[in-house]
């Protein structure tokens, strides 16, 4: 049930016509209809609460679900109002997300008794926004398991997601074009062991991709897959969404990334077999 997916630039032709109708999307990008469909949008779907009290993150929100919704008013509406109710109960308000606060926890929560916070989880590198897009303009999201740690989180799995929350607006607002062409994740199993796995992070990882953030979720590459992806893989996918679960592919020779997927070698981090180097 996969559904093929291609990043390079020169496009097979069964995929042709999505390709274009994105592209005629990014045409209208910073345009004058654009920014009159923006005003449009915010005055008949978005509260005046809302915006009186973070305008800012509103018209950022609003504008990227248009694009991603491909300037269809009610599904972007649908989508903002849903991100919106998810912020405010994640935390507690739409100030600009805080990574270095804590949650609710008391001293020796986390099974090496100290706190830790989503910044701390950013630090180990479990996701990064690698600083180039691909040759169609999606964010390259990379991934790596073996560096999560489970047991050292008090509530890992909301912690997973506050991060993966932060990774991924920051990859829409630090290239434009991902707002329309979306993002790849590229996750690196290679060394990935049980002491890695958080069975809680799916659903909630599942929901925050299919229904809540205001982007489109391009494709999922499984690099260097190892047994624990037969794990993995049907318990994430018992969370996606079916169209997102087709986009799914495990790639059992690095050479499909290129070959298969159009992704240049120089843009592929080194531990998945490319050449570019992650800082």
């Amino acid at each position: 049930d996969s559904q093929p997916v291609y990043f390079g630039k020169d496009v097979p032709g069964s995929l042709q016509e999505e390709f274009n109708s994105l592209s005629a999307v990014q045409a209208k990008m910073g345009s004058d209809e654009e920014r009159a469909a923006l005003t449009r949008f915010l005055e008949n779907h978005v509260s005046p609460t809302d915006l009186e009290e973070n305008r800012e993150l509103c018209e950022f929100v609003a504008l990227s679900a248009l694009r991603f919704r491909r300037f269809d008013e009610a599904t972007a509406a649908q989508r903002v109002t849903k991100y919106m109710e998810w912020r405010r109960k994640t935390f507690g308000s739409l100030a600009p997300q805080d990574v270095d606060a804590e949650m609710d926890i008391e001293e020796g929560d986390n099974a090496d008794g100290k706190k830790r916070t989503t910044k701390d989880l950013l630090d180990i590198g479990v996701i990064r926004v690698l600083p180039h897009t691909t040759p169609q303009g999606q964010a390259i999201v990379f991934l790596q398991l073996r560096n999560t740690r489970p047991s050292q989180f008090y509530k890992h799995a909301r912690q997973v997601c506050r991060a993966a929350h932060f990774r991924l607006m920051e990859a829409i607002a630090k290239f434009p074009s991902a707002q329309v062409r979306g993002m790849v994740l590229m996750v690196d199993f290679k060394g990935t062991a049980m002491e890695n796995i958080d069975r809680k992070v799916p659903p909630k990882m599942g929901k925050l991709f299919s229904g809540i953030l205001p982007l489109r979720m391009a494709g999922i590459l499984i690099c260097n897959p190892n047994i624990l992806v037969r794990v993995v893989i049907p318990l994430a996918k018992m969370f996606m969404s079916e169209k997102l679960a087709s986009r799914l592919h495990v790639v059992t020779d690095s050479s499909q990334l290129q070959e298969t997927f159009g992704l240049p070698m120089d843009l592929v981090p080194s531990e998945i077999g490319g050449t570019f180097t992650v800082a």
